[in-house]
């Protein structure tokens, strides 16, 4: 089919068939129409299109960006790397040990004061230290204060 650069209208299922789809779907913008070349959309609770996923085009590595979407359940096959950004934590987690995992998060130790909150299997050990500083952290429920020293 040959749609001659006209948009597919109304079209609730797109049946690639059994053959391979590899280079089914392509956008062409050049570099000189550096931008948006794929946007995914979505009805909102009023019915509204929504963006929901845009991928860019005419660069050398393309950028997938997602608006108005929640990601639940994402499993990565690599590293995750954060390009020098921040991870946040927007909301209090308490924590607590999982067999075979390790976590971290953000705790409300107090109305003012989020804390580090850290998740493992392995306890917190008893030991002696001398240290000049110290950090409050949230450990498998229980908060402690971390004794610091430079080394």
């Amino acid at each position: 089919m040959d749609a001659n650069s006209q948009a597919l209208i109304n079209v609730l299922d797109l049946d690639l068939g059994t053959e391979s789809a590899f280079g089914t779907f392509s956008a062409t913008l050049t570099a000189a129409n550096a931008g948006t070349a794929w946007v995914i959309r979505s009805r909102d609770s009023i019915d509204i299109h929504r963006a929901r996923l845009g991928l860019s085009g005419g660069v050398d590595t393309a950028v997938w960006g997602w608006v108005n979407s929640t990601h639940t359940g994402i499993v990565l096959s690599g590293a995750l790397d954060a390009a020098g950004q921040f991870v946040k934590w927007t909301s209090s987690l308490d924590s607590s040990p999982v067999a075979n995992e390790v976590s971290i998060s953000g705790y409300d130790i107090d109305a003012t004061h989020r804390v580090l909150a850290i998740s493992s299997e392995e306890t917190v050990a008893t030991e002696s230290l001398t240290a000049d500083r110290t950090l409050r952290v949230r450990i498998n429920g229980a908060t402690y204060k971390m004794q610091l020293v430079a080394v």
